[in-house]
């Protein structure tokens, strides 16, 4: 069971969402969780051997170690990936300064204002 708090955040169905916490304690909870979890899973790959199918399936290599490693590098980039793109809690632009989507959002606004304001048509512009 993944903990929660009372106030996580929500999407628009009222489930919540990973990328979706509103306050910073819960991103100190999961960063808190998820390296436990982490730890835990660490010490039970010292303390037993792989399974069979592990043994037969996967190439046990320098080579083939590192390129795991990156494919875990790259799976938690993806997910940095998500938080900063979906979330202004983990990546709050007062800091950082606009993401791609705000930044457009942003354009796209201005565009919209100065045709309302100059009262062009808006199918044209």
């Amino acid at each position: 069971m993944i903990p929660t708090s009372s106030h996580s955040g929500m999407t628009q169905n009222g489930v919540p969402h990973l990328t979706s916490p509103n306050y910073l304690e819960d991103i100190i909870g999961g960063h808190l969780w998820l390296g436990s979890i982490c730890i835990l899973g660490g010490i039970w790959h010292i303390l037993t051997k792989p399974f069979a199918w592990a043994r037969c399936a996967l190439v046990w290599s320098g080579k083939a170690y590192l390129s795991y490693i990156l494919a875990a590098i790259y799976v938690f980039g993806f997910i940095a990936y998500c938080f900063v793109w979906f979330n202004n809690t983990a990546y709050p632009s007062e800091f950082y300064g606009p993401t791609r989507p705000e930044a457009s959002q942003a354009q796209a606004f201005t565009f919209l204002a100065r045709d309302q304001r100059l009262r062009d048509n808006m199918g044209s512009a």
